[in-house]
């Protein structure tokens, strides 16, 4: 019963989200139509959108669920209930951390059928290159 209320109290913005994610890449490469640069800096601006969407969706949706909880007044209620604090806890931790992977794999595949238009190996040599790149920084 709580997952579902868990689900359905945030389901509007994952959806948000979520589109937000799988239409990043795509569109860059809309715009880039002509240009050579997602040929050139494919794997940068995958690696970029990645490092940004990711983290500030699973910021964003925490934010957003521990509002809806204090704004409902459901937090009193859920902690008088006769189920140990643990459950709420890693239900409603369960719940967030499939949005995440569900988001992350969104933008995941989004960018790898966007890149391997442009290249044959599009998490090969430019991606790995590119990785070594930002981490040595």
């Amino acid at each position: 019963m709580y997952l579902w209320k868990c689900w359905c109290d945030i389901r509007a913005f994952f959806l948000g989200f979520l589109t937000i994610a799988a239409i990043v890449m795509p569109v860059a490469s809309a715009v880039c139509v002509g240009t050579g640069l997602m040929t050139d800096f494919g794997a940068e601006a995958f690696l970029t959108s990645f490092a940004t969407i990711v983290p500030m969706t699973a910021l964003l949706l925490a934010a957003i669920s521990a509002n809806e909880r204090l704004a409902q007044n459901t937090l009193h209620f859920l902690f008088t209930k006769p189920r140990r604090r643990s459950y709420f806890v890693w239900t409603a931790f369960a719940v967030g951390f499939m949005e995440f992977l569900t988001v992350a794999l969104a933008n995941l595949l989004s960018g790898w059928i966007t890149l391997s238009r442009y290249s044959k190996h599009p998490f090969g040599s430019n991606l790995a290159q590119s990785w070594h790149k930002q981490s040595a920084r």
